[in-house]
């Protein structure tokens, strides 16, 4: 093993070239066509609260809500809140991302320079300045991807406190490094796994008072984050599970696996990265097993010491993991980076150098030829990697620029567009048919940071159906629905229209108020005690094996700011027995405006064994969460129940 790593050599001018090379190359492909950034709920969600931050609105304490039912810790969008509030643009806040991560290379190389050895370095800079999966998280807008930025400022600072005699500094910073990590995603906590076996083994260093403060420092941390979410259950039924999924994606991380479509020869290369990943971690661990009773009673060398540590960080997580309730995911993995890619240098450095010991036992002549076979042995090493890594980072970009579709450039021309004719056709009402039934589950719930703020805006879930206001209305249609498109012709116009390929257009429309689609001499089919009425219903008949189109005309009559209620619909036979349901917002109720109409699309699903025969179609409302159905007080109801009309099968 190498134990002249970093201190004893000088800097020379050539590291400092390829340090230079390396950074550009890792710079490159975490900047270039960074507006493709992939946008989604969370991401607009994240952006909001951050712009909200910059301008004084609110300072949350917690984000966006996780899969596992769990708010995330707010960190992130404190972070992404400083670039946003200097340039209100959404692009900012990706390059924040990809400068920290830029970052973590350079660290991670200083890293390798003085503790595992200068080969190592080397190895490191080719393996992660171009790693795919690193490339591809580098550029995102979203809570876990700045974690490898802390998790290399962490290794350091960690096995700096246990190499030397550490400064006040470097232990405090140890534990802001893990309050980034741990804020960043939550499940990052399994690190503590490794790092309790780290502390444990060498509590001579690392004073248990001094590990105390870290322990206490970090966990005061999380007060205001358990004060603003006091109940912490996952929301999920799923089971705890045994399996080697951590492992898998450990392995995945470390090759393109899992991020774009690879051929015969890229998977052959995939597989030789994963095992070098694996036969590191055997051989860190031997290490450890070796030193590990030298390292309990006395101090050892800083080379040693870091493999160990290494070892811990990388080892403990994934065991932690191996029994686990969630379902798991590749950013889940991140606190990994970059030490992954520090063990496999290691593991190359010590080979290298025990090699090297060897071949000084033979004859003279030999000693002379090897370093000219060892040098050019690391120098296409280093070129096969690096070649590896520019080809299929540049892939990965290639496929994101290809199939990525709110690029940022195009939600910042259908923000200018909204703020256009809002302000030429005097409209304060926006509407925005996305993904999303709300701002929180919307991918365009960020953009009422950029328009005025005297705009109202609501959302509905495209396909779900269409909101109308009785004030004229703009809408921003995310997608393509021949229901909505229809109606909304019908009610007003088209404004404009912009070409987001390769996933369609956005078109914007606005309604001039005042719509009325019955005449209300005749009054509603059927009224509810929330104040809600409906007006008129059109089924579209369908065969068996599709889906029966029903489309529900509804008026409100009073306010539901604060309330939360659903629809549902049933499809019934005969015998009473329900064929097929749909449950769920349509339209969020907190959107409700007295004189609103509501036109939803329901297709109800008709199995393909339906039998024949006469089914009756059912309609009504229940609040959410209590699941309690809202009592019709007008209308042919039966439970809560209002029948609307009766289909025949043939």
């Amino acid at each position: 093993m190498n134990n002249a790593a970093g201190p004893g050599r000088t800097f020379s001018i050539g590291e400092g070239l390829i340090l230079l090379i390396a950074l550009s190359a890792a710079g490159y492909f975490r900047f270039v066509h960074i507006d493709t950034t992939w946008m989604s709920p969370d991401q607009s969600t994240l952006l909001s609260l951050a712009m909200d931050i910059g301008s004084g609105k609110r300072f949350p304490l917690i984000a966006n809500q996780s899969s596992a039912g769990l708010a995330h810790p707010v960190l992130p969008v404190y972070l992404y809140a400083f670039p946003l509030a200097l340039t209100h643009r959404v692009i900012s806040a990706a390059y924040l991302t990809a400068f920290l991560n830029i970052l973590s290379v350079g660290i991670g190389y200083f890293y390798a320079r003085r503790f595992l050895g200068w080969s190592a370095s080397l190895i490191f800079l080719a393996l992660y300045a171009l790693s795919p999966w690193s490339v591809h998280f580098s550029r995102l807008i979203w809570n876990p991807v700045m974690i490898p930025f802390f998790a290399m400022l962490a290794l350091w600072l960690l096995t700096t406190s246990v190499t030397e005699s550490p400064s006040f500094a470097t232990r405090i910073g140890t534990a802001f490094a893990l309050i980034g990590i741990f804020h960043s995603h939550l499940v990052s906590l399994n690190l503590l796994a490794g790092i309790g076996a780290i502390w444990l083994l060498f509590h001579r260093q690392y004073k248990f008072i001094w590990m105390a403060a870290v322990i206490l420092l970090t966990g005061f941390s999380f007060v205001p984050y358990l004060w603003a979410q006091p109940i912490l259950t996952l929301a999920t039924g799923e089971p705890a599970r045994l399996n080697l999924a951590p492992i898998l994606i450990a392995g995945d991380l470390v090759s393109a696996r899992g991020l774009f479509t690879a051929n015969e020869g890229w998977e052959t290369i995939e597989t030789l990265l994963r095992e070098w990943l694996w036969v590191s971690l055997v051989w860190l661990g031997i290490v450890t097993l070796w030193y590990s009773r030298e390292a309990w009673k006395n101090s050892i060398p800083a080379p040693q010491t870091s493999r160990i540590i290494l070892f811990f960080w990388i080892t403990g997580p994934l065991v932690a993991l191996i029994y686990h309730r969630h379902y798991l995911q590749h950013h889940y993995f991140l606190f990994l980076y970059p030490a992954v890619y520090l063990a496999m240098a290691a593991l190359v450095e010590d080979l290298g150098s025990y090699l090297h010991k060897f071949l000084l036992r033979l004859p003279f002549r030999m000693q002379r030829v090897w370093p000219v076979i060892g040098r050019g042995g690391l120098i296409l090493l280093l070129g096969a990697l690096s070649v590896w890594g520019f080809l299929a980072s540049r892939a990965t970009l290639r496929q994101e620029r290809f199939q990525t579709c709110l690029q940022e450039q195009h939600i910042r021309a259908a923000i200018e567009v909204i703020r256009e004719n809002a302000d030429r056709l005097q409209i304060r009402n926006l509407v925005v048919l996305s993904d999303g039934i709300d701002a929180l589950d919307s991918t365009f719930g960020f953009i009422g940071s950029f328009l005025p703020s005297d705009l109202s805006i609501r959302f509905t879930r495209l396909r779900d159906g269409v909101l109308l206001p009785r004030a004229p209305t703009l809408y921003f249609v995310s997608g393509e629905d021949a229901y909505t498109e229809a109606i909304l012709s019908q009610a007003g116009r088209l404004l404009a229209m912009l070409d987001v390929s390769p996933c369609g257009k956005w078109k914007f429309y606005m309604t001039p108020g005042g719509l009325s689609f019955v005449s209300e001499a005749s009054g509603p089919i059927g009224a509810w005690e929330n104040s809600l009425q409906l007006w008129k219903y059109q089924v579209e008949k369908a065969n068996r094996g599709e889906s029966l189109m029903l489309i529900t005309f509804w008026k409100v009559d009073t306010d539901h700011p604060l309330s939360w209620d659903h629809f549902f619909f049933h499809l019934v036979s005969e015998q009473e027995q329900v064929i097929s349901q749909v449950d769920g917002p349509g339209v969020s109720s907190p959107y409700w405006r007295e004189g609103d109409w509501l036109i939803l699309f329901t297709p109800l699903p008709l199995p393909a064994d339906t039998p024949t025969g006469s089914y009756k179609v059912y309609c009504g409302l229940y609040s959410w969460p209590n699941l309690k159905r809202i009592p019709v007080i007008t209308g042919p109801a039966t439970d809560n129940r209002l029948y609307l009309t009766e289909v025949r099968l043939p």
